[in-house]
């Protein structure tokens, strides 16, 4: 039997799903995000309703019901028939802190989150200057609407982001690295398809005026990534999308802090014969079907196999389940835009030494931090929005000297949020 759909826990979702939209989607469109993200199949909720027994979607009706009451609060319009928008009170739905403040959230005996821009977090000159090792985060997207912003304007885009990077760059530990995970779904025009080269121009800005070498294009593979985009599903001209570039930087190549040897994966069963045999390997010739034993060069035990640069991981993953689960609870919006837990262990793993401080400037639900956390290493995030740092704390409340502060979480009463 299923889940009952719970009405009031789904206005938070529909409106994340209008903000991602943009500027208009009709139901369809709708039903299709909010089912992704709560994770359910919409043909379940077929039933047969009324005394003529008709079959009818109970969950596009709690759907509906929703949008009904997003419209009341002023939230969505109706701009057509058959197409619904975010209005301009629901696109200020998402509390942020005052721009020239920031407040310390939670923290562990091996980090600190707070609540604040990260212009102010990073660039406070009061703040504690110790050496970062490594920056792995996850920007607002190019081009993509979502709850916390949009960016539509390439150069001002590419400016947003040096900007905040400029004071962590200058905290970097020599040889430290900088990992940003970007959009590949960036379109100049989405009725054409015609890819924006925003990428291009944030890599050469980046070196340029960061002073950083681009070390890899790395490739996060996401095999469970849906179709989506209007030149995917409508005008049938380009392929499903199911990568994502990770573009990684480093200060000092010379003495870059990564370290493969931290991340390999076992050996295949054919390697692993071989260096049980010393490296040797029986051939079969093909000429006179004879066999012969060859000694090679791959009997020495290295640990493990270096991984790819491609990073293959699904989007989705338990410990993020959590997490949005606890928004819910909540009924907070839940965040449309989440990199699995796993991905950002083995950037770390890999990029940051033992004992070494990760940070994260767009902190979102704290998954880096979260996975900086698991390896034992120091870290310290950021994230502008209240509604997604207050469910990420709830990653942390068995970890050791995990702290709270009573003053971020007194704002679960919406009207202290509304004067924050």
């Amino acid at each position: 039997m299923n889940t009952p759909i719970q009405r009031s826990l789904l206005l938070d979702t529909v409106l994340d799903a209008y903000h991602e939209v943009g500027v208009a989607a009709d139901n369809l469109t709708i039903y299709a995000k909010v089912a992704r993200v709560i994770g359910i199949n919409t043909q379940d909720y077929v039933a047969k309703i009324g005394r003529a027994k008709s079959s009818r979607n109970t969950y596009h009706r709690a759907i509906r019901y929703a949008q009904q009451t997003l419209k009341e609060k002023g939230l969505v319009e109706r701009l057509e028939r058959g197409l619904w928008g975010i209005t301009k009170k629901g696109k200020q739905a998402l509390t942020e802190i005052d721009a020239e403040r920031h407040m310390i959230a939670f923290s562990s005996d091996l980090g600190v989150a707070v609540w604040g821009n990260a212009l102010h977090v990073f660039g406070d000159p009061k703040a504690q200057k110790d050496d970062i090792h490594l920056c792995l985060t996850s920007p607002p997207y190019l081009g993509i609407t979502r709850s916390y912003g949009t960016h539509h304007d390439e150069q001002a885009y590419i400016d947003f982001l040096l900007s905040v990077l400029s004071p962590i760059r200058e905290r970097m530990a020599p040889g430290a690295n900088l990992v940003l995970n970007m959009s590949n779904d960036s379109v100049l025009k989405e009725q054409f398809g015609e890819r924006s080269l925003y990428l291009e121009k944030l890599i050469l800005a980046v070196g340029e005026k960061l002073d950083l070498a681009l070390m890899d294009r790395l490739v996060w593979h996401a095999p469970d990534k849906p179709p989506k985009g209007y030149q995917v599903t409508h005008k049938r001209t380009h392929l499903t999308s199911r990568y994502e570039p990770v573009l990684w930087f480093c200060n000092d190549p010379k003495r870059c802090l990564a370290d493969n040897r931290r991340v390999l994966s076992s050996y295949s069963p054919q390697m692993q014969r071989l260096v049980n045999n010393n490296g040797e390997s029986t051939m079969r010739r093909e000429s006179d079907y004879q066999s012969n034993t060859r000694k090679g060069g791959f009997g020495r035990d290295n640990g493990g196999s270096i991984p790819s640069n491609v990073l293959t991981f699904p989007t989705r993953c338990n410990s993020n389940r959590l997490v949005i689960n606890a928004a819910r609870a909540q009924q907070l919006p839940v965040h449309g835009a989440l990199y699995p837990v796993a991905l950002a262990e083995h950037i770390i793993s890999w990029q940051c030494p033992e004992g070494g401080l990760v940070v994260d400037p767009f902190g979102g639900y704290a998954t880096t931090a979260w996975a900086a956390e698991k390896l034992e290493r120091r870290w310290l995030t950021c994230e502008l929005h209240w509604e997604y740092l207050r469910p990420a704390l709830s990653r942390f409340i068995h970890q050791d000297g995990f702290l709270v502060n009573p003053a971020f979480t007194q704002l679960d009463n919406s009207v202290l949020r509304d004067c924050a």
